[in-house]
C-alpha cells in the first residue's frame, strides 16, 4: 500500500523500553483527559502487534491501573501474553508455539479425514507465560443436518483431551455457510457447555 505523505516507507520497530516509555506517557495523558469526564477506576492494556502477523491480535505487554480520582497510572504490571493463529504459516517460532501447532495440525488432519466434505479448520491459541491457556477452534462445515453437525461436534470434542490439558479453556465453533451450527465451551475448571442451533 502506498505510504501517506511524510510517513515512513517501511514499518518502524521499537524496542521494549521505547514501547514502555511511550505507552506510559500516552496512558498518563489519556487518564488526565478521561478524568475530565468520569471518576471511575481505569485499566490500560498495552498490546504489541507482530508486524508479520496481520490476523493475530498481538500480545499484551503491560497493564496499567489508575484508581478512581487519580490522574496518572499508579502501577504498571508486566504481562506475558501472546496469541497465535492456527494453523500457523511457519509452524510457530518458539518451542511452545511449535508444540501447539503440531497438536492442532493433528486435530485438523483427523477431522478432515473423518469428515472429508467441509471447508476447513482454523483456530487461535492464547498463551500466558508461554503456557497454552485458551484454544479456539473454528470448523466451517458444508453439513447442515442436525445429525451431521452433532456427529462432527462429538468427534471433535472427544479428541480434545488428547490434544490439550484439562486446564486449557477450549472454544469450539461449528458454522456452515456463515450460519452458526454449534458451540462448545470447556472452561479451565472443567465445566462444559454445548449448544446446537436449530435452523
Amino acid at each position: 500500500t502506498p505510504a501517506a505523505d511524510g510517513a515512513p516507507a517501511s514499518p518502524i520497530r521499537f524496542s521494549e523500553d521505547d514501547i514502555r516509555r511511550m505507552s506510559q506517557t500516552v496512558a498518563d495523558d489519556l487518564a488526565g483527559r478521561l478524568r475530565q469526564k468520569t471518576d471511575v477506576p481505569l485499566v490500560f492494556l498495552i498490546v504489541v502487534h507482530e508486524m508479520d502477523e496481520d490476523f493475530v491480535p498481538g500480545g499484551v505487554f503491560l497493564q496499567g491501573e489508575v484508581a478512581a480520582g487519580q490522574q496518572k497510572v499508579e502501577r504498571w504490571t508486566e504481562v506475558d501474553e501472546e496469541w497465535m493463529l492456527l494453523p500457523h504459516p511457519r509452524g510457530g517460532q518458539e518451542a511452545h508455539q511449535i508444540d501447539v501447532h503440531r497438536r492442532f495440525q493433528k486435530l485438523q488432519e483427523r477431522v478432515e479425514t473423518y469428515f472429508p466434505r467441509f471447508a476447513g479448520v482454523s483456530g487461535m491459541a492464547r498463551f500466558q507465560k508461554q503456557q497454552l491457556v485458551e484454544l479456539t477452534v473454528e470448523i466451517n462445515a458444508e453439513y447442515d443436518s442436525e445429525a451431521q453437525i452433532t456427529q462432527l461436534a462429538q468427534y471433535t470434542i472427544a479428541m480434545l483431551p488428547e490434544l490439550v490439558s484439562n486446564q486449557v479453556r477450549v472454544n469450539l465453533y461449528i458454522r456452515s455457510l456463515n450460519m452458526p451450527q454449534a458451540v462448545y465451551v470447556r472452561q479451565s475448571d472443567g465445566s462444559e457447555f454445548f449448544h446446537l442451533y436449530r435452523q
